[in-house]
């Protein structure tokens, strides 16, 4: 007999575990121990017991992984403070002040800080004793034996020395080698550099690339690189500064390479390597426009606008072309600035302007012409003279008349600031003494004077 029964599948119970979310556990964490205070700011910036303190644990195990964590830091920073003999113990309570939360105590002995040692340095294939003098005395700039073995000053050590190597005529210096050898029973820390300096070298030429407007001849100008000098970081550095300040250019990479060929030294030492400067230049865009409307009620409307070119003959000239149109006067300038004119660091400027106002009182046609010769004598100090040229026509009641002025304005400048663009503090002196003379219906002669002095000081006020 078949027996079939038909009827509805009871579908079976879910024995899937359910998973409940668990309470943050709060945790406090102390610090105990004779250390300084600025250890303890240290650690506090560095464990992740205070960094990660807005990442609850659920577990007093996840809890105890972040405390050893924070132990295996602790030792790594008490060495880079220099106390390499320090130990970090810790461990986890409940706290007798806050019911249900845990408390993390972490025990630090610093002990004594070690102390730097005398450099060890080794030069691969250098001998020289006046190149090892000049190293030891840049080692001597960044620590000074028998003061606290801190990290950061020891890692500063290889940095400097290199820059240093440059600066003596090793363009390819390169560090191979850096380690601390600590002493635990002198409680020292000496400082093992190895160098590879590569040859001393020379410079003899450089290789521009990049140009499209500017011309090579005003980055050799630029340059100014004596020939078969010895290489100097300085020297390349000065480059830069130079080529940034024209503001033809928006990326500058200069780099040493070895020469195509070797030629024998002309510098009366040993034969050295011949680099040249590989200058990599991205030319910025040169030219700009700006424009600015106005309204006044005794001018009416305005219209005042610009055109500058900062490359205009290919050699960092700067010409702008500026003109107001208003109700009652209008007028146009033109100022071409030639930098570095027959040597580096020096300008003239060029000035002529066209002017003209209509008044119901009177009518004026002024015309203007100036050349100035600008100086830059040291970083602080520059000075300026030239002349200026004025005549003026008048029409009014008496008739027409003409005048003329002229004047030579001589300026000192002195900029004692710490940044040139953005100043913190410093003070800054302009001096003027502009002798003139007039002509026209009476001779006049005279002398003005204008001093302006301007100081900045930061109040590092917190916003």
């Amino acid at each position: 007999m078949i027996c079939i029964e038909i009827g509805q599948a009871q579908t079976p119970p879910d024995t899937s575990a359910r998973t409940t979310s668990q309470p943050a556990l709060k945790y406090v964490t102390k610090i105990d121990g004779a250390s300084p205070k600025a250890l303890i700011k240290a650690l506090e910036a560095a464990l992740p017991l205070y960094t990660q303190r807005k990442d609850p644990v659920s577990t007093r195990a996840a809890l105890r992984s972040r405390m050893d964590a924070s132990i295996e830091i602790a030792r790594e920073v008490l060495k880079s403070q220099g106390y390499y003999a320090g130990r970090v113990l810790g461990r986890t309570i409940a706290s007798a002040d806050e019911p249900g939360t845990a408390q993390v105590l972490l025990s630090i002995n610093a002990e004594k800080r070690y102390e730097f040692a005398p450099m060890t340095l080794r030069l691969k294939a250098i001998e020289d004793a006046s190149v090892y003098e000049a190293l030891t005395a840049t080692a001597q700039e960044v620590y000074s034996t028998g003061e606290p073995a801190i990290a950061s000053a020891g890692l500063n050590l290889a940095p400097a020395l290199l820059v240093r190597l440059r600066e003596l005529g090793y363009p390819f210096a390169k560090l191979s080698k850096q380690t601390f050898r600590v002493d635990h029973a002198t409680q020292l820390v000496r400082p093992v550099i190895d160098i590879d300096t590569g040859e001393k070298s020379r410079i003899v030429g450089l290789s521009v690339s990049g140009l499209s407007t500017v011309e090579e001849e005003y980055i050799e100008l630029l340059a100014s690189i004596e020939p078969n000098s010895v290489y100097d970081q300085r020297t390349v550095g000065g480059i830069r500064d130079r080529l940034i300040a024209t503001g033809l250019f928006s990326g500058i990479s200069i780099r040493p390479q070895p020469a195509a060929s070797q030629e024998p030294s002309a510098l009366g030492e040993p034969d050295l390597q011949e680099v040249i400067l590989a200058v990599e230049l991205s030319e910025a865009k040169l030219r700009q426009i700006s424009a600015q409307f106005g309204f006044s009620t005794d001018q009416g409307f305005s219209l005042e606008s610009a055109w500058t070119h900062r490359n205009f003959f290919g050699q960092g000239e700067i010409l702008t072309v500026r003109g107001r149109f208003a109700q009652l006067e209008q007028g146009v300038t033109t100022e071409l600035a030639l930098p570095n004119f027959k040597r580096l660091d020096q300008i003239l400027t060029i000035g002529l302007g066209v002017a003209r106002e209509d008044t119901d009182a009177f009518n004026t046609l002024r015309t203007t012409a100036s050349t100035i010769l600008e100086r830059q004598l040291t970083r602080r100090w520059a000075v300026s003279g030239g002349g200026r040229l004025e005549a003026q026509r008048v029409e009014d009641d008496l008739g027409r008349r003409t005048f003329y002025l002229g004047a030579i304005p001589l300026l000192g400048r002195y900029d004692g600031t710490d940044d040139i663009f953005d100043p913190q503090d410093g003070v800054r002196l302009n001096i003027q003494v502009t002798p003139e003379a007039g002509f026209g219906d009476a001779t006049l002669f005279f002398v003005s004077n204008d001093v302006l002095l301007r100081g900045y000081k930061s109040l590092n006020i917190a916003k």
